[in-house]
Order: C-alpha cells, then structure tokens, then sequence
C-alpha cells in the first residue's frame, strides 16, 4: 500500500514538472508571436515612409528632365544660346542641385534600411531601381555638360567636373553592393529565427495518439498490466517502454475528433474528464470528442484509448 501511494505522488510530481514545463514554453512563444507581430507593423511603417521617399525622388526626376529637355533645345540654337546662356547655366545648377536632392534621398533610404529590422527584400530592390534611375540621369547630364563645353561653356561655368561625377557615380554603386550585402545577412538572420520559432511550435502542437484492444496495445509494448490475480483485475497503465514508431502524430490545433471502433473505451493516459466525451453510433463507438483541447492537453501529449 505504501508503495502504491509513492507511486501515485512520484507520478503526480511528474504531472506538474511537465505543466509548469508546457506553461513556459507557451509563454516564451507567446513573447517570440509579439515580437514578430512588432516586426510587421515596423515594415509596415517603413513601407508608408519608402513610399513618400519614392514620390518625392520621382517629382524630382522629372524636374531634372523637364531642364534637361529645355537646356538641349536652348543649347543646339545659337540665338537662344547667345542670350540665354545665363538661364542655361542657371538650369545646370537647379539640374545639380535635384540629382543631389536625390542622391541624399536614397542615403536616408539605405539608411533606413540599414536600421530596420523588418524583412526588406522589397525594399531593396525599389532602392536598386532608383540607384539605377539617378545613375542613368548622372550620366545623362553628364553627356550634355560635354556638349555644351563644345558650345563654348567652361568647366567653371557649368560648375562640375565630369570626373568627379564618374567618381561619385562609382562611390554610390559600392555602398550599394555593401548595403544589400548587409541586407542579405539579416534577412537570413530573421529567416532563421523565424524557423526556430515555427518549429518550437510544430513541436508544441504535436501529440501523438493510439487506440486499439487490450491485446493489440500489449503487443505493441504500449500498455502493461499491474496487481490482480491470476489474471483477474488489475491496474492497467502506460508502460514505460513503448516506442513512438507506434503512435500516430497529430496536430493539437486540428485534430478534436479521433474514430474508434468497438463498443466501449476508456482512456489509459490521464486527460481531465470533462474535456472529452465518447459518440457512439448504433450502440457502438463512433469517436472521440475533444471538447476543451487545452485543457484535455495539458497533462501529457501522449493519448492511449483501450477499446473492446
């Protein structure tokens, strides 16, 4: 008798080590589901402040080539060129000052990108297209400042050279590589955390369970039979040995209903009585009804049902 109730309390210790356990870890995934929740909102608000940066990039690109279009037309005619060579110069310098406005709008973008830390796959290649767009335009004026140089302009008027141009050119295609590079890093960093939580919880959403005859299960090593005489009565529990290889895996979050076949069950595992009930069809078992899946989980995610 002494020993039966060491039993009993050993078991229920266990009981509750595994509660406090499960309780933990529901917690800690809880914390981790908040902080992925935070990461969306964040990308969320990055995404509104790229789009506001990209409005303003794209009105100044089409300031540059409105210029551009007038400084080619005013340039190629000599009359206009004569009089006008002031407004010519005047339009470079407004053209200079809208491919610099652009050049710091993408700095912000990359620095942006830099600090946040939500997935920027997207983003990244917005940021290439426009790096490819203020490239294209740089040379662009680049190419005109050399015609109108032919045109009797100097260096000093237009106010740039075009090495240095190349040179700052060359400077933004290298922060480029090195930004999206950095990107890359912490898109893998945040793709495997989000791995190691997505398997944490497979892991606590997975149980498995059995049923069969008394028979079946004891051939399965899965149940054994305690106390009794010569065969009569008894305690029937888990055994200790069993192997998973013979339960089914399931998901807790899926599965509330588990057939039967027979005429009467009952559960070997220990799961809350009013978080389950049997159906029955035609005075035989039909399924097992989960009724209060938390709860009937909460002890063990092992299920053995003795059917006969």
């Amino acid at each position: 008798m002494i020993f039966q109730k060491s039993t009993v309390y050993t078991a229920l210790i266990a009981i509750l080590v595994l509660f406090g356990c499960n309780q933990d870890k529901m917690k800690q995934l809880e914390e981790q589901n908040k902080t992925l929740t935070t990461q969306a909102q964040t990308q969320d608000s990055t995404l509104n402040e790229f789009l506001a940066t990209f409005n303003t990039f794209g009105e100044n690109l089409e300031a540059i080539k409105q210029k551009e279009n007038i400084v080619t037309v005013e340039s190629e005619d000599p009359e206009l060129r004569k009089k006008g060579k002031d407004k010519i110069i005047a339009d470079i310098e407004a053209i200079d000052e809208l491919l610099s406005q652009n050049r710091m709008l993408i700095d912000d973008l990359q620095d942006k990108l830099e600090k946040s830390d939500a997935k920027t796959n997207q983003f990244r290649q917005m940021v290439t297209r426009l790096n490819k767009q203020l490239e294209e335009s740089g040379q662009e004026i680049i190419t005109l400042k050399e015609q109108l140089v032919q045109r009797n302009f100097t260096i000093e008027e237009l106010n740039i050279k075009v090495d240095t141009l190349n040179m700052m050119a060359t400077n933004l295609t290298r922060r480029h590589d090195e930004q999206t590079a950095r990107l890359s890093n912490q898109e893998a960093k945040i793709d495997s955390q989000n791995q190691v939580i997505m398997n944490k919880t497979t892991k606590l959403n997975t149980a498995y369970m059995i049923s069969g005859s008394t028979k079946e299960l004891k051939e399965k090593n899965v149940i054994t039979k305690t106390g009794g005489f010569i065969g009569i009565g008894g305690i029937t529990k888990v055994s200790s040995q069993f192997s998973d290889s013979v339960f089914t895996k399931i998901d807790i979050t899926e599965v509330t209903s588990i057939p039967l076949e027979g005429k009467k069950a009952k559960l070997i595992t220990n799961h809350p009585s009013d978080s389950y009930v049997f159906n029955s069809d035609d005075k035989n078992l039909a399924s097992l009804e989960i009724t209060d899946p938390k709860n009937f989980w909460k002890n063990t995610k092992y299920l053995v049902v003795e059917t006969n």
